[in-house]
């Protein structure tokens, strides 16, 4: 059956969407041929199920738990720039997005499951193409962190390759925040926070290039009416215009 959509500005959606949220805590629903990965995880869960989700999922993304991941990524950080390194020696052109992917993929893997594949040195391992189901939460979290993370990992090397000047004022700024041979040479968690450069840098780099524009919606459960505007009847998916927003010279 077909539902109805329908978009509304950015100041509509903060003041009605996201403020009433017992009538618009449902999302679109994305299709997956299997019911149960369907039903199982946050990304497709609506109603009480996504709230059950919601509660289970938090307390991956603490602080403290976000501390404890540091090593693991560190660890695929250094297996990439290896490959990095080697692909630049070769003095050849190369696509990054397949480096950046298996990265990604490696520190999924590495932090959500406590198992080190080693994509990025072993890309064709049988066992890695054939195990491809992976269920509920954990299929969310390969499913949407796999393409969300790589993708803005692509966009934002995009950035640094074409504004070499920002580039150069990143890397002093990352250099000014390590030393080599030394305790302080490898990121960690409240480092990270420390660098509001970074942040900046790639925050605008996600404004840019928005990696999610269709994403963040809502699908009301009641009519609800928003004055001025219309009615929105039961089951509208109403979603906001995220280009519009990023690129608009007022907000």
């Amino acid at each position: 059956p077909y539902t109805n959509s329908c978009r509304l500005r950015s100041e509509y959606f903060t003041r009605y969407i996201f403020k009433i949220f017992s009538n618009f805590h449902s999302r679109r629903e994305v299709a997956f041929d299997e019911p149960h990965v369907k039903e199982g995880h946050l990304f497709t869960a609506q109603d009480l199920r996504w709230k059950r989700q919601r509660f289970v999922i938090n307390p991956t993304f603490s602080s403290t738990k976000l501390k404890k991941m540091s090593p693991l990524i560190n660890h695929s950080i250094e297996a990439l720039m290896t490959k990095l390194t080697e692909q630049y020696q070769l003095g050849e052109p190369f696509d990054i997005y397949t480096f950046l992917k298996r990265f990604t993929m490696d520190t999924i893997w590495s932090c959500g499951f406590g198992l080190d594949i080693d994509m990025q040195n072993n890309p064709n391992d049988s066992y890695l193409i054939q195990s491809q189901r992976v269920f509920s939460s954990e299929y969310c979290l390969m499913a949407v962190g796999y393409e969300t993370t790589s993708t803005a990992l692509a966009y934002v090397s995009y950035v640094l390759a074409t504004h070499p000047n920002e580039q150069l004022k990143l890397q002093e700024h990352i250099d000014s925040h390590f030393h080599p041979n030394t305790d302080n040479d490898i990121p960690t968690y409240e480092a990270i926070l420390k660098m509001e450069y970074l942040d900046m840098f790639i925050r605008e780099g996600l404004h840019m290039y928005p990696i999610v524009p269709v994403v963040i919606n809502r699908q009301s459960t009641e009519d609800f009416h928003i004055r001025n505007v219309r009615t929105i009847p039961a089951g509208t998916i109403v979603t906001v215009d995220i280009y519009s927003v990023h690129f608009d010279p007022d907000l």
